[in-house]
């Protein structure tokens, strides 16, 4: 599910300063700061690094060299690391930008930034701004990587809840999603399909309430009583048609012959249960089938809506807390 790897990811930040694994990315500064100056500004950022609470090593010549978010992946994959730490230095006039991030190895695109400006810096306040910057990446990314908690009810309930086009329970449910933007869909058969579009931030409770009105006049159950009334039905006229004109041994009253006087006459009743629950069968398999064709038309629809057509085929949202 979607939720799944940031709340590994959060799990692994966890585990204290050697829980996810890091490496530090050569910083990204202009042409002009000499060899010197950037030796320094990388010890700065390394220090930072560290007061942020993570345990960093150099990064290696294949991930150092890497110039997009695929490379950063095979070599995070190759060399077990959970995040890249980095740093971009640009000079515009007297001031300088700062941009401390951190990359996740997982997918090779950055989670969490924080950024700066030094004004009119020398290489030491420089510096200093570039360690401060990177001490508060790891709150930056905790903060970027927490869950947000979706919880999703309705009237009636046991209503199946489909997050981007997976169903993942029926309401009520509580479960967690990543950050960014989801859609929601809740279906029941028999009601109207319900729709919610979202953006989750990290670490904020989404709640909604739907009330599902009815999709059509006829009741989900009786489908099913029709089929069970014409299957009683069916049954009983089948057996008043095959005892008819049998003999009633408990009346039988038998003439020399021993043939009994009196007979079965349910020939009628028979054939009148029969027609009966032959119609109520058919009716009730005709309900069902429609019914299944209406499901599997809500269910195609969510898959459209989501996958084809963002935004679109709205639903009215009863609460959002």
């Amino acid at each position: 599910m979607a939720w799944i790897a940031p709340l590994s990811l959060a799990l692994g930040l966890m585990l204290g300063p050697d829980g996810p694994r890091t490496q530090t990315l050569p910083l990204q500064v202009p042409e002009e700061v000499s060899k010197p100056d950037q030796r320094v500004l990388g010890q700065r950022f390394y220090d930072g690094i560290v007061r942020s609470g993570f345990t960093a090593t150099p990064a290696s010549a294949s991930a150092a060299t890497c110039s997009d978010a695929a490379c950063l992946q095979q070599a995070a994959q190759r060399d077990g690391v959970d995040y890249y730490l980095g740093a971009t230095i640009d000079r515009t006039g007297p001031d300088w930008t700062i941009e401390v991030y951190a990359i996740s190895g997982s997918s090779g695109e950055p989670v969490a930034e924080v950024e700066g400006l030094c004004e009119i810096c020398g290489v030491g306040e420089l510096g200093d701004a570039v360690g401060a910057l990177a001490a508060r990446l790891r709150p930056a990314l905790e903060n970027n990587i927490q869950p947000t908690t979706l919880t999703v009810d309705s009237e009636p309930t046991g209503a199946e809840v489909w997050v981007d086009g997976e169903q993942i329970g029926t309401t009520p449910m509580h479960t967690e999603v990543s950050s960014g933007e989801h859609a929601v869909d809740v279906i029941k058969r028999g009601r109207r399909t319900e729709h919610v579009e979202f953006s989750a931030n990290p670490g904020v409770n989404e709640s909604y309430s739907f009330r599902l009105a009815r999709s059509t006049a006829v009741p989900p159950w009786v489908p099913w009583a029709a089929l069970g009334v014409g299957v009683g039905s069916l049954g009983a006229g089948i057996g008043l048609l095959v005892i008819d004109e049998e003999p009633i041994e408990r009346d039988c009253n038998a003439d020399p012959a021993g043939r009994c006087q009196y007979l079965y006459d349910t020939v009628n009743g028979g054939v009148v249960l029969t027609v009966l629950g032959v119609a109520l069968v058919g009716t009730g398999a005709a309900l069902l089938i429609n019914q299944a064709q209406k499901d599997r038309v809500q269910r195609s629809g969510v898959a459209r809506r989501i996958h084809l057509v963002p935004g679109l085929g709205g639903a009215s949202v009863v609460g959002r807390f």
